[in-house]
């Protein structure tokens, strides 16, 4: 029997501003990431609104791909440089790309329901977009990403602090 697959799939290019770009609550787009450290060197940081993405390159439109799972979805089996996974609570149940100065990309993408999400990034294309960096300015693709995105399980009372 064939595993289930995505409940969407979303295509999408945002733009990447600050060597950044986001996906964040669709009502209070942007806010909620503003106090999220940008410095770090993972692929993204998720928190309360949504998650920041940090690209290799700059100014330019990464192929992006959007997953929504019912739960954890197999890993993807494709030639990937680098995967990561967190989490992220969403309170609008509503979810919209955007660049860092909230530039829109692609429609709202609805989710089951205000929570907390579990994400996970893949990601190629990173080197060369870094080679690109002060080159090239507005170019579409070279570094691309997949992410999944499905709800977090319900923790046990127990587990609870």
């Amino acid at each position: 029997m064939a595993e289930p697959g995505p409940t969407r799939r979303h295509e999408v290019s945002p733009y990447v501003e600050l060597r950044m770009f986001q996906l964040s609550d669709a009502i209070n787009a942007g806010t909620p990431l503003a106090e999220l450290d940008r410095s770090g060197s993972g692929l993204f940081v998720g928190g309360t609104g949504g998650v920041l993405f940090r690209s290799a390159g700059n100014n330019f439109y990464p192929s992006v791909w959007l997953e929504l799972w019912a739960s954890e979805p197999p890993p993807d089996p494709g030639a990937w440089d680098r995967v990561e996974e967190s989490d992220f609570d969403s309170h609008d149940a509503s979810l919209q790309f955007m660049s860092v100065m909230a530039s829109f990309a692609g429609e709202e993408i609805p989710l089951p329901g205000p929570g907390t999400y579990e994400i996970r990034a893949y990601c190629r294309g990173r080197d060369q977009a870094a080679a690109l960096h002060g080159k090239s300015l507005d170019y579409h693709g070279v570094e691309e990403w997949l992410v999944q995105i499905w709800p977090a399980p319900p923790q046990d009372a127990d587990e609870v602090d």
